[in-house]
């Protein structure tokens, strides 16, 4: 019945004497974290010390499903987005039919890039890409400090006059004064090395 007892059968016909009962069954698995990192200026995985307020977590679902995932993955975090050290907070996303038998819907990331530097750069090698056709573009900032992360004898041998900033203007669909986001710092001739953070450039625009 209802309660789970067994129903007693005097008086009652059936038309089979046994069935056959399927009971799905979850497979329940713990799986490390593992932090997504984007590389960059300098910062690699190998470099890079990662530590989880949770190492691992728990789930649950069909075996065949369950038997594929051998890590749950967080982020990414884009390692030139910091200069050095990097705390934050990132979700727990688990697939499609997969239990957080845990409970843990977010994980605590520290992170530190060991072995390398940073220092600024007043960079006045300032170009552009990108206007359409029948617009002008007069740079308005004639000069940007730039943090450069990289091996220390590597910064110590890096001159200004090796970083350019170039500014994407595609987007342009009208005159003013414009204020360009993610502005591209290129280096030439230093390995290993790379910008941190991001930058931004002033234009006026006409046409």
């Amino acid at each position: 019945d209802a309660d789970g007892n067994e129903i007693a059968k005097d008086g009652l016909e059936f038309d089979f004497d046994t069935v056959t009962v399927t009971i799905p069954i979850s497979k329940v698995k713990d799986v490390p974290i593992y932090v997504n990192l984007i590389e960059g200026a300098g910062a690699t995985r190998e470099n890079t010390s990662i530590k989880l307020s949770e190492s691992s977590i728990t789930i649950a679902g069909d075996a065949a499903t369950v038997d594929g995932i051998n890590r749950i993955e967080v982020g990414p975090v884009d390692l030139t987005s910091f200069e050095l050290t990097y705390e934050g907070t990132l979700d727990v996303v688990l697939p499609n039919g997969v239990e957080n038998i845990s409970g843990i819907e977010e994980v605590d990331v520290s992170l530190e890039v060991t072995g390398l530097a940073v220092r600024d750069f007043t960079v006045t090698n300032i170009s552009d890409t990108g206007l359409p056709e029948g617009y002008s573009a007069e740079l308005v900032t004639h000069s940007l400090t730039v943090r450069i992360r990289g091996p220390q004898d590597a910064l110590a041998n890096l001159n200004s006059s090796n970083i350019r900033a170039v500014a994407d203007l595609s987007n342009t669909t009208a005159s003013g004064t414009m204020d360009i986001p993610n502005v591209q710092i290129v280096i030439d001739g230093a390995l290993n090395c790379g910008a941190v953070g991001t930058y931004r450039l002033t234009y006026n625009i006409s046409r």
